[in-house]
């Protein structure tokens, strides 16, 4: 059983070249294109992880960007947090977005770590 990550960004250049990455190094790399979509993966995981009972289709991490339609990163990382079935899924928030370590704001909504990606073309 490897470890699943859902890959969470509204860019489908962005999740299929972190999926890419995740899976070759040996991670099962799931894609959602927004938060709302992203609740709706996480809910058909854990309904598929109590039908087998041994949590092989579990989620076991939330790479997620912050800046998305429909329900942007904090919006998503606030909804897991406040469910018993989602709160102890680790959350990373990745953006290419700038950002203030003074303005970090996720552990406030259950995201602990951010991680701010640099452009391929740098």
């Amino acid at each position: 059983m490897s470890t699943r990550i859902l890959v969470v960004d509204d860019s489908p250049t962005i999740r299929k070249v972190v999926s890419a990455v995740l899976e070759r190094h040996g991670f099962e790399a799931l894609q959602a294109a927004d938060g709302q979509s992203a609740l709706d993966k996480l809910l058909q995981s854990a309904q598929a992880a109590k039908e087998d009972g041994n949590g092989a289709e579990r989620i076991d991490l939330v790479l997620v960007d912050f800046v998305m339609p429909k329900m942007n990163g904090f919006q998503l990382c606030r909804a897991m947090r406040q469910s018993a079935v989602w709160r102890c899924v680790n959350k990373i928030a990745l953006s290419l977005m700038m950002m203030r370590p003074s303005a970090w704001r996720g552990p406030a909504y259950g995201a602990g770590t951010a991680v701010r990606v640099e452009p391929a073309s740098r």
